[in-house]
């Protein structure tokens, strides 16, 4: 077995960002040894690792036109449904802002609230996440703000997450015409669709065979790869051997999750 090449940067400064970077440099050689001991062919020559302490990762090699949504809470890339767009409403009476279609189940919808201002009538602001389920019933959930004027993480808990839903509907309503309620970036906490995660790789033009280690949550051991030169690709599974020799110089992995919830915090590309 050769040696483990490191792939990363460090031009971070101050105590605190520092630390940060020496945080996801040991995460990444733990993920490499963790790794290694999954191949049942220790004959790789190279490797290609990264940690999702950002959206584009430790080491920059997160391509941003991955379809999978990035999750700063948890440091990974999610699955989950998601709508990232802004609705804002100065409606006193409840109004319909944002339909979310979606055939599953799902836990709760974290998502983002603020107001324009506060302090005229408890609460300033509602916003009512309605869980719509496949046998015709619903419920709602309502999240009030009367301090926030800046965005604050909010969850809507649903509560038979046991249930198959058909959509959740968002309505919002202010205390006054003069207060303005804001929300965003919802996202159906244990859902999932089928999304992507691009990396991009150099450097191994020379390479036969590729294994691709991923770690994560939920069902990451069905996600599938696909390995391109950008004129070509071949397609395997996670934790699988495969055969490069149709390509001539591998610049991308694309990782595709099954439609289970799934989360993918780090990953490791053998090549040999």
């Amino acid at each position: 077995m050769s040696s483990i090449s490191f792939f990363g940067s460090s031009s971070s400064t101050g105590d605190t960002l520092e630390l940060l970077e020496a945080i996801s440099s040991n995460a990444v050689k733990i993920l490499l040894l963790n790794a290694a001991n999954t191949l049942t062919n220790n004959d790789w020559s190279n490797a290609q690792a990264d940690v999702m302490s950002d959206a584009t990762g430790y080491a920059d090699t997160i391509n941003a036109s991955s379809t999978a949504t990035y999750d700063a809470t948890n440091d990974a890339y999610t699955n989950a449904v998601s709508d990232n767009t802004e609705i804002s409403t100065n409606s006193t009476t409840f109004t319909l802002q944002k339909t979310i279609n979606y055939t599953g189940t799902c836990d709760a919808v974290a998502f983002e609230q603020r107001a324009s201002a506060t302090n005229y009538t408890d609460p300033d602001q509602t916003t009512r996440v309605t869980f719509n389920y496949d046998d015709a019933t619903s419920s709602s959930v309502d999240i009030n703000n009367s301090t926030n004027t800046s965005y604050t993480a909010r969850t809507a808990t649903n509560p038979t997450p046991e249930k198959v839903l058909t959509s959740v509907t968002v309505y919002q309503k202010t205390s006054s015409g003069s207060v303005t309620a804001y929300a965003r970036n919802f996202l159906l906490t244990g859902s999932g669709e089928a999304e992507t995660v691009i990396i991009d790789v150099s450097g191994f033009n020379t390479a036969t065979r590729a294994f691709v280690f991923v770690e994560g949550t939920g069902d990451t051991a069905n996600a599938t790869v696909a390995i391109s030169d950008g004129s070509g690709s071949v397609t395997g599974a996670v934790q699988e051997e495969i055969d490069l020799t149709s390509l001539t110089n591998p610049s991308s992995i694309t990782i595709t999750t099954s439609a289970s919830a799934t989360t993918i915090s780090g990953y490791v590309a053998f090549f040999w």
